[in-house]
């Protein structure tokens, strides 16, 4: 029987949804290490011990005489989890019903239709796996995403994310292309912005790029105010090529105040660069 320590730390790696790799990484060990002291084949010395429980914030005793995974307090965060999993399948399933409304079809994993070709196939990012997608690098989990099966008028490079509440129509499907340069964003554009701080943020965006560094972010949801993000936070950005909703638009925001400034601060820069 594998001792309370070794259950410990593989309940606790598992709880984190990291590796054994990415483990060995947080710690400063192998991977074979981290194996070892799983499978009990191994002990940790008491340095590395004192690490281990550091980084989970627990005492050494804790991790090595509690039964960290049968504890009532850990119970009660499965139940939890049980139901937000309940209520994630039920909006999975609302989510398929929705596409397969706009004639989307939408792949589970390993459900592969060979007679659809493979530029049809485009990956989606549902809500529930935003956290997900912000941490980790795309080559780590893309065979984990859905599919869904759409031909789109060009054949690019397309991913498709679940719009979020910052998008004017509910239940809608955003299908965008990567931009690698930044400064080729274009004025009042639609983009999707993925930041390990702000999460996923769509917005029409004003290129102050060269100027500040920053791209000016303009919600189309009333109560999303006016603002900035440095070029140092943004991840990811995604160009919105289509979207796909049965939900009606509300009238656009006025996004003059936007433009205004995004006209000053060139304006600005010209008046500093004539000084100089």
């Amino acid at each position: 029987m594998l001792s309370i320590f070794a259950q410990n730390f593989r309940f606790l790696r598992e709880e984190k949804g990291i590796s054994q790799t990415e483990m060995g990484d947080e710690l400063g060990f192998s991977r074979a290490s981290v194996d070892a002291y799983e499978d009990d084949r191994a002990m940790p010395p008491y340095p590395k011990l004192k690490t281990i429980a550091d980084y989970f914030n627990l005492a050494i005793e804790e991790i090595t005489e509690e039964e960290l995974w049968n504890s009532p307090l850990e119970k009660e965060i499965q139940r939890v989890q049980k139901e937000n999993e309940d209520i994630e399948e039920k909006i999975g399933e609302e989510l398929r019903l929705h596409l397969k409304s706009l004639n989307i079809e939408i792949e589970d994993e390993g459900d592969v239709n060979q007679e659809i070709r493979s530029e049809f196939r485009i990956p989606i990012i549902e809500k529930k796996f935003f956290d997900k997608y912000i941490k980790n690098s795309w080559p780590s989990i893309s065979d984990s995403f859905k599919k869904i099966v759409f031909q789109m008028p060009e054949k690019k490079q397309y991913r498709a994310f679940e719009a979020g509440e910052d998008f004017p129509m509910n239940n809608s499907v955003l299908i965008g292309t990567q931009l690698k340069n930044l400064e080729t964003i274009k004025d009042s554009e639609r983009y999707l912005i993925v930041s390990e701080r702000l999460g996923l943020l769509y917005r029409r965006v004003f290129n102050q790029i060269k100027s500040k560094g920053v791209l000016i972010l303009s919600g189309e949801v009333a109560g999303i105010e006016l603002s900035e993000i440095h070029s140092s936070e943004i991840k990811e950005i995604w160009k919105i090529e289509a979207f796909y909703s049965i939900t009606l638009p509300e009238p656009n925001q006025n996004h003059t105040q936007a433009l205004k400034l995004a006209q000053a601060l060139t304006a600005e820069l010209k008046r500093l660069n004539t000084k100089s």
